[in-house]
């Protein structure tokens, strides 16, 4: 996996994509229809396809507005989680 700047580009072997191949739907649905966080890339992909999505990604207008739904997201997440956060009150009415 490497890391630059602003995205993650990460391969998986065939074995190991088949193990997660069921995840990877409702991740892929979540993360680029609902939440419109991400990219999805065809299976028969070409090189010069991979290329324009990860320029898209990295300075693109699309790109900068994934990024800034993404930290929104995040920020959401740690205020729930956080002490006093719906998540907090939740578990301690249980």
């Amino acid at each position: 996996m490497k890391v630059r700047e602003k995205g993650i580009v990460r391969y998986l072997p065939e074995r190991e994509r088949n193990k997660h191949f069921a995840d990877q739907q409702t991740n892929t649905s979540l993360a680029c229809t609902q939440l419109d966080i991400g990219m999805e890339i065809n299976e028969d992909v070409k090189r010069d396809e991979v290329e324009m999505l990860v320029r898209e990604l990295m300075v693109g207008e699309k790109g900068i507005e994934m990024k800034a739904k993404a930290i929104e997201l995040k920020k959401k997440a740690k205020d729930t989680s956080d002490h006093g956060g719906s998540s907090s009150r939740n578990l301690e009415t249980c």
